[in-house]
């Protein structure tokens, strides 16, 4: 297993459920004691991005970091060279080698 999902029901209200944020803190440790980097669904803006860095979660996905759009769309743009993902660089991107796009990463456009 190279990664470990975080779903979005325990990450959307991160901000206001300490709850839900102190399962998505457990679950990011989990994941990192076990060697695997994490994933977390559902990050739908900037607050909730912020949390996730602070709790030092390696990728996100949701609207907040790009809005889903017809694979048409994707395929064409990859076919032109263009760059397909919309990417938000944060401070501990060094942490997976070869991670470029974003750690809290763009996954979530095409997660």
């Amino acid at each position: 297993m190279d990664f470990l999902k975080i779903d979005g029901s325990f990450v959307r209200d991160i901000t206001d459920d300490a709850m839900d944020r102190a399962l998505v803190d457990s679950i990011n440790q989990i994941g990192h004691v076990l060697g695997i980097a994490t994933i977390a669904e559902y990050v739908e803006n900037e607050q909730t991005l912020a949390l996730l860095r602070t709790m030092g979660v390696d990728y996100a996905q949701g609207c907040g970091i790009a809005n889903p759009r017809p694979i048409e769309e994707l395929v064409a743009t990859l076919a032109s060279g263009r760059d397909a993902l919309e990417r938000r660089p944060i401070p501990h991107e060094d942490k997976v080698p070869g991670a470029t796009a974003g750690r809290l990463e763009t996954h979530g456009s095409p997660m």
